[in-house]
């Protein structure tokens, strides 16, 4: 079943890797003072997520900007305009830093067939959380975990709930590739299926500039 509900995510994703660089993306300044200041021209923000991502107290923050072609409808052809997660630090001074930009982390607005698969970015238990969701009758949902970690930002787990189509549960599955951990929570448990948990010897964590997001739906089944 698990195969299925993944290439079935497959099926119905448009590769991000080639959307990126068909856009000229804006170049972003290193520090402002407030997050305006990181909204280039022909750019807006589609959602902004607060918290404390570095353990200082202080209030970091997680956006996402769209371009205003394809807010304002002027560029039909929306599968080419990528989104920008944007991760501000704040400063000792009260204004942000640049923390990292990246146009492979949020799915572009058509990147799905079935529709927006953006649910949400949220700052969260010192992680940056990205939430998107697909298909129809068979469904999926997936959250990826980020966080800053030796001077750059990783993935550092993933949760994938699946369904089994005709409005029957699936099963989750949550990662986490720093202690080595996988949980698997079938929709059901019973005395046949029972939650499981997997130890395996961690590998060295991905960094955000090498993820993509739709190549690593794509591949939901490969932990």
């Amino acid at each position: 079943m698990k195969r299925s509900i993944v290439l079935l995510a497959a099926a119905l994703l448009i590769p991000l890797a080639v959307i990126a660089k068909e856009i000229a993306l804006p170049k972003l300044p290193d520090t402002g003072y407030s997050m305006q200041d990181f909204v280039p021209n022909g750019w807006v923000v589609k959602s902004v997520s607060k918290g404390n991502l570095d353990d200082d107290g202080k209030t970091d923050v997680a956006m996402v900007l769209v371009s205003k072609a394809e807010t304002d409808g002027i560029n039909d052809d929306t599968e080419k305009l990528p989104r920008l997660l944007v991760i501000l630090t704040r400063t000792k001074r009260g204004g942000y830093k640049l923390s990292v930009a990246t146009a492979k982390a949020i799915l572009c607005k058509n990147c799905s067939t079935t529709g927006d698969a953006v649910d949400d970015v949220m700052i969260e238990d010192g992680m940056v959380k990205i939430h998107h969701h697909g298909g129809k009758d068979r469904q999926w949902d997936v959250v990826h975990r980020f966080q800053y970690r030796e001077g750059t930002w990783f993935l550092v787990g993933k949760k994938v709930t699946t369904s089994a189509g005709k409005g029957k549960p699936g099963q989750t599955v949550d990662v986490d590739f720093v202690n080595g951990q996988k949980i698997e929570q079938p929709a059901a448990p019973s005395k046949m299926r029972q939650y499981g948990f997997i130890n395996f010897t961690p590998v060295p964590l991905s960094p955000i500039d090498s993820f993509n997001v739709g190549m690593n739906i794509e591949d939901m089944n490969n932990w």
